[in-house]
């Protein structure tokens, strides 16, 4: 019988250690060594471990592995102790409070009724801004602020704090805001899309229910290909994001400045300060075709091409006309072609949203 139960006992213990996930370790400022073993046995409700090697003093923040906890350890005693300390706070956007109070002075350089001093305001009473003299409205936004930002936001939403010696990066990169090698220098700046890309990490999918429609590839200059797609089409569809001309372009490879950062955070912390305007339903709004491919002219000769923009319905009908040899023929802004003298030039009419159609204008000699 004492065999049997041994043995019984046994087969347990194996299951238990095969059970056991091996983990990687975030040291603050150095990483664990690889390969290096981390073994885990149940303990109390917690966990104790045996791991190495260590660095003196330092705070190892694993991964979660089991619900949503995360747990830290730091050195003791007795051992190296994890405990959850990100578990149980209640989540959602309730967590985002007005802490303190705004005023025309906070920041020096954000003029009363600016058009981003509401958003500055939003953000800097929720305390996710630093109490600075300047706010610098006007700066490019780093990587490193971006994530800063979205930081703060994801532990007011899910009611954490950042463990102490853990470094926003640190932190962002565990909560899965931005992943390794994601961005090779975070004090770059941060362009519309890798702001975005950031941002729409900072609270779940849940807290940015859509109110617009805006349908896949529907904004002219976000393919559902571009690597920002997920988070701007996200931010698109919550209100949070409304793009910057009729026909809703994002242009995702500008740098982001700071004023307009502070917008967008503070449509995404308080929902009241969303755009439920916004409406794409065309994979290429305003596209245009012309009335001729061609035309044959004689100089002193003036016609009138036709422009039709589509789908009809589009914000503008208005076109952008060129002539890639005004020497040779000209365009007015409403299509009329003048030639001049002999040659071949190409006339372009260019929707707002990029679409171009050409027509090809021969001048010959009356001769």
């Amino acid at each position: 019988m004492m065999k049997k139960l041994c043995s019984m006992l046994l087969a347990l213990v194996t299951c238990l250690m095969l059970t056991v996930p091996v983990f990687a370790a975030e040291v603050a400022g150095t990483t664990a060594e690889a390969g290096a073993g981390y073994a885990m046995s149940p303990w109390n409700n917690g966990y104790v471990y045996s791991v190495g090697p260590w660095v003196s003093n330092a705070s190892y923040i694993v991964r979660p592995w089991e619900g949503n906890y995360t747990y830290v350890a730091t050195p003791n005693n007795s051992g190296f102790v994890y405990q959850p300390v990100w578990a149980g706070g209640a989540q959602g956007m309730g967590n985002f409070q007005r802490v303190r109070t705004y005023t025309s002075s906070t920041y020096k350089d954000v003029p009363s009724g600016s058009w981003y001093e509401n958003g500055v305001r939003t953000l800097y009473e929720m305390g996710l801004l630093p109490d600075t003299v300047n706010f610098r409205p006007r700066s490019n936004l780093t990587l490193r602020e971006a994530v800063s930002l979205a930081v703060r936001i994801h532990s007011v939403y899910n009611n954490w704090s950042i463990p102490a010696g853990m470094s926003e990066i640190q932190y962002a990169l565990n909560v899965g805001i931005v992943t390794a090698d994601q961005y090779d220098n975070y004090d770059d700046p941060a362009t519309r899309r890798s702001f975005a890309a950031i941002l729409s990490k900072a609270v779940p999918a849940s807290a940015m229910r859509g109110i617009n429609s805006v349908m896949d590839g529907a904004i002219p200059d976000v393919p559902m290909s571009d690597p920002g797609a997920w988070g701007i089409y996200t931010l698109y569809r919550a209100g949070v994001l409304s793009g910057n001309n009729a026909w809703g372009n994002f242009a995702p490879n500008q740098r982001i400045t700071r004023d307009s950062a502070a917008v967008i955070a503070a449509r995404l912390v308080d929902p009241a300060q969303r755009k439920n305007s916004v409406s794409l339903v065309a994979a290429q709004p305003a596209g245009v075709s012309l009335s001729q491919a061609s035309l044959a002219l004689y100089p002193g000769e003036s016609r009138t091409l036709a422009a039709y923009v589509y789908p009809v319905g589009v914000a503008s009908q208005s076109v952008r006309w060129t002539s890639s040899d005004y020497t040779v023929a000209s365009v007015d802004a409403y299509g009329t072609v003048t030639a001049y003298r002999p040659g071949t030039v190409i006339v372009s009419a260019t929707s707002p949203a990029g679409a171009v159609a050409a027509c090809t204008v021969r001048v010959s000699s009356w001769y």
